[in-house]
């Protein structure tokens, strides 16, 4: 998502947009992780096992 106004949602915010929207409760997210943008490859594209490692570190995993 795009955080607009530098004010990022809070978890339980972000919980009861997509929960009004009808995202089902096991798809819901368990905690966020904000960024300043995303970690890309050397093709452009997201580096998943990058943003992985960073989620890992944010949760002391």
């Amino acid at each position: 998502m795009t955080v607009r106004n530098g004010r990022s949602p809070a978890l339980a915010e972000l919980t009861a947009f997509l929960t009004g929207n009808g995202v089902a409760t096991p798809k819901l997210p368990e905690f966020l992780l904000v960024l300043a943008e995303l970690p890309l490859g050397r093709t452009g594209e997201i580096c998943h096992r990058t943003l992985t490692r960073l989620a890992a570190a944010c949760l002391g995993r």
